[in-house]
């Protein structure tokens, strides 16, 4: 199950919940705009299906590959 939360201002999709990642809350990419939190709070931590990713990505520098 995936319930989507939106701005209450503009009705912008803010972010995800799903019921695969209980306890995850899963952003919308775009939405966050403070350089500050994209590179601490929001820094990808994990890549999920990184085999399938286009061959141009690498991957991020400490990010957990599964």
């Amino acid at each position: 199950t995936m319930t989507n939360y939106f701005c209450s201002v503009c009705g912008t999709l803010m972010y995800r919940v799903s019921s695969g990642f209980p306890g995850k809350k899963i952003p919308r990419i775009g939405t966050i705009d403070d350089f500050n939190l994209q590179e601490t709070k929001f820094k990808p931590r994990i890549e999920q299906f990184g085999k399938d990713r286009v061959d141009w990505f690498k991957g991020g520098d400490g990010v957990r590959q599964e």
